[in-house]
């Protein structure tokens, strides 16, 4: 099974909201799989002009979770990410990460990208340390205290 990135694209919203499943909604303090649809139709555009990495994780070509690095001027935790729990643990998540990683480093000047991870999501933390990320130290989050995270260019 091959895990690829590409960018996201309004014909993948409604598989993108298919599985968007509760559990994922709760995780990411989400408040519908549309409000989310909303918000992933805003990041294409911003994706479109170079404001926003934006990817769709593929397994085999079929849509599995995404991945969006935020400009690091605009927002404080620039990783946003999440996966379907039905592809949890098998290292599809890191292999993503390392593949948007690698392109948006190529394409642009910044040093490093910051995640921000509340602090009783562990399954996260855990994942995006396996991934290469640092620590840096905790930051109030809007839910709570958050771990800080640097992912440094190599």
């Amino acid at each position: 099974m091959e895990v690829s990135i590409r960018s996201l694209m309004e014909s993948d919203l409604d598989d993108y909201e298919r599985i968007f499943t509760p559990l994922i909604q709760e995780a990411l303090h989400v408040s519908s799989a549309a409000a989310e649809r909303i918000y992933i139709k805003e990041r294409i555009a911003y994706h479109a002009d170079g404001t926003t990495f934006l990817f769709g994780v593929f397994l085999d070509n079929a849509l599995i979770g995404a991945l969006e690095i935020r400009n690091a001027s605009t927002s404080r935790g620039q990783l946003y990410c999440w996966l379907n729990e039905s592809f949890w643990g098998n290292g599809y998540f890191q292999k993503a990460l390392a593949l948007a990683a690698a392109c948006y480093f190529q394409h642009s000047n910044e040093r490093y990208i910051t995640a921000h991870v509340n602090c009783d999501n562990l399954r996260s933390y855990h994942a995006l340390k396996k991934a290469g990320f640092a620590d840096a130290g905790y930051v109030a989050g809007p839910h709570g205290r958050q771990y800080e995270l640097l992912l440094r260019r190599k």
